[in-house]
């Protein structure tokens, strides 16, 4: 599959040998429209298993009823990472892992090249 990079109004959804990396962009809101965007985008260029990768670079919002339903609506995703960088984001991670389903793996890191060895790796 060859490497996608889209460009959305808040932000940018990469997908790399079936690992979705999105990066909001700074102030973004993420709710249903971007949700429902991320979907298409998984749905039109990713095959089978996937992993996501949140590249929390940027400070942003998220309803949490989207991105639960987001999790929930996408079972192809088997592995969730977080990058964070400001340790506001990392304190904020564990009301994140709560909108996970439990047979989705979870896991944090410093920075993204990490995040991407544990997805592409296939953490079981």
């Amino acid at each position: 599959m060859d490497n996608v990079v889209i460009e959305v109004p808040f932000g940018k959804i990469e997908i790399v040998d079936n690992c979705v990396i999105h990066t909001a962009h700074e102030g973004a809101d993420i709710g249903l429209e971007e949700v429902m965007t991320l979907e298409r985008v998984i749905n039109e260029h990713a095959k089978g298993e996937i992993g996501y990768i949140s590249n929390q670079v940027n400070d942003y919002s998220i309803s949490a009823v989207h991105v639960a339903m987001f999790f929930m609506n996408n079972p192809r995703i088997r592995h969730v990472a977080f990058a964070c960088y400001a340790n506001s984001l990392r304190t904020a991670f564990s009301s994140i892992q709560r909108l996970v389903p439990e047979n989705m793996l979870i896991k944090l890191f410093d920075n993204i090249e990490d995040a991407k060895t544990w997805i592409k790796k296939g953490p079981g």
